[in-house]
């Protein structure tokens, strides 16, 4: 049994104002890694894969080529912050450092704040044994304020906010400006 995720804490996303005129194609990193762009299907909040099937699009990523790339998903930047959960399994364990592979209550409370899941977190067991391992949801879902950004190619709020990573902490803001 291990812990989901492990994808470290992306960015929180800055503020973005453009003029009225200005047309910006801002696009998440490419979701293929393998140049294999058939049969790649949309996934949900909680990791289940739907019926959606995504298309790649042509993008210009530099001056001098066009690519093509399945732009991936940042749930912050559609106003959802997923689940967070770890195990129990090294909770309060310091034994590893300077490599520091044991994290604790007060770890998560300085990254979440006020969004930890209280009742979840406050009280954990330190496991004695495998048998004794569980998974402990560190923060519920919650939803967190989507961008204005709407991108003129795609029609989708995804590419400016929110960097990607395990543990999203909130979005950036868009902001057009006279």
């Amino acid at each position: 049994m291990d812990s989901a995720g492990d994808g470290g804490i992306a960015g929180k996303g800055g503020v973005v104002r453009v003029s009225k005129e200005s047309l910006i194609y801002a696009y998440n990193g490419d979701m293929v890694t393998n140049n294999d762009y058939e049969n790649i299907y949309e996934y949900d909040a909680k990791g289940n894969k739907t019926d959606t099937k995504l298309e790649a699009i042509a993008c210009q990523i530099n001056k001098n080529s066009l690519n093509k790339i399945i732009p991936a998903k940042i749930f912050s930047q559609d106003g959802i912050l997923r689940a967070v959960y770890k195990t129990n399994a090294f909770w309060e364990n310091s034994e590893n450092k300077p490599y520091k592979e044991g994290y604790s209550y007060n770890d998560f409370k300085r990254i979440f704040g006020e969004k930890i899941n209280e009742s979840e977190t406050r009280n954990i067991n330190v496991p004695k044994d495998e048998s004794e391992y569980k998974l402990i949801c560190i923060r519920s879902q919650q939803e967190c304020v989507k961008t204005t950004y709407i991108n003129p190619q795609t029609n989708s709020c995804q590419g400016i906010g929110s960097g990607a990573g395990y543990i999203e902490l909130d979005n950036g803001t868009y902001e057009q400006i006279p």
